[in-house]
């Protein structure tokens, strides 16, 4: 059984193990080296902290398998989402991507939902298409995709 679950403080030496996996470093947007402890940590106390910012553990069989934030933006939120290896080829991301998107919806009707991908992470940029996403922005090195929620959805 897949479920999100909130992040609280225990989880946060597990997810900076998670955002420094080589895999991890070579797809993010942003990021280009490992990040330090202290910034990791100073980050995710804010992230807990603000009411608006949507952070999860995905888990399988109530085993930790991945995170996922919704981290605000003037125009909605922008999306990350990481599946440690051992839990991948099982459709969690998808499956774990659309209950983040359902969870947000009410609250946030009308918002965008903003994914960064590097143009060869194809991976991601196939999960966010099947979530629903379009191509935003074609830009080198990164892909824009986007997700407005509608004022229906539920």
């Amino acid at each position: 059984m897949i479920a999100l679950r909130a992040a609280n403080t225990d989880d946060c030496d597990l997810l900076f193990n998670w955002v420094n996996q080589p895999d991890s470093l070579r797809n993010k947007s942003r990021t280009t080296g490992p990040i330090p402890y202290n910034a990791h940590t100073e980050w995710y106390s804010q992230a807990l902290h603000n009411s608006q910012y949507y952070l999860w553990i995905i888990e399988e069989n109530r085993e930790a398998a991945g995170q996922m934030r919704f981290s605000p933006q003037p125009e909605g939120f922008e999306v990350d989402i990481y599946i440690a290896g051992a839990f991948r080829k099982r459709n969690l991301a998808v499956t774990a991507l659309s209950m983040g998107v359902r969870e947000v919806c009410g609250a946030h009707a009308g918002k965008t939902l903003i994914a960064y991908i590097k143009e060869d992470n194809l991976a991601s940029r196939k999960l966010f298409e099947r979530a629903g996403f379009s191509l935003l922005q074609d830009a080198n090195p990164l892909k824009v995709y986007r997700l407005t929620i509608d004022k229906g959805e539920d």
